[in-house]
């Protein structure tokens, strides 16, 4: 990320950067994102999670949530999803939203990523939502999971 880039995040604070980026068109925002580094952190994230490797997942939590979680805790979802999902064999890009996390008794603000995703026992309609949070100028991992909507799925989804 740009000096520039930085100083402006600086300037209107995380939460409107994120604001100015997400409102844009859907379309342009999807193209952008692609260069841009919370969304390959994202994406980076997203396979390591596919592949299991959990000390690269660890290693990319906020240290706020390392302070407030233990490895196991930070790490037991990516147990969870295999055992409930199966292994995630493919994965694709969907949207991205503004969100919030609490983390103990504090809220931060987060980027959320949203991947159609395939597994070995369910070949359609799960998605694996990554979160990232900006904080000592740095982004990070805020939060995972893999999510089934029932019913419709959301319109940003679609």
């Amino acid at each position: 990320m740009t000096k520039r880039t930085m100083s402006f995040i600086r300037h209107v604070g995380f939460f409107a950067f994120l604001t100015l980026l997400l409102t844009s068109s859907i379309a342009a925002v999807s193209a952008d994102l692609k260069q841009d580094p919370v969304r390959q952190l994202s994406d980076t994230v997203a396979e390591q999670i596919k592949v299991s490797n959990t000390n690269a997942i660890y290693e990319e939590f906020s240290p706020k949530l390392k302070t407030a979680y233990s490895r196991d805790e930070l790490l037991s979802p990516v147990k969870k999803i295999q055992s409930s999902f199966g292994n995630i064999i493919d994965s694709s890009f969907s949207a991205a939203q503004g969100g919030m996390r609490q983390v103990s008794n504090e809220w931060i603000k987060t980027v959320i990523f949203w991947y159609r995703v395939k597994t070995d026992r369910y070949p359609d309609g799960y998605y694996l939502k990554v979160e990232i949070t900006y904080a000592e100028n740095k982004f990070y991992l805020a939060g995972y999971s893999m999510v089934k909507f029932y019913g419709s799925v959301p319109d940003f989804l679609k």
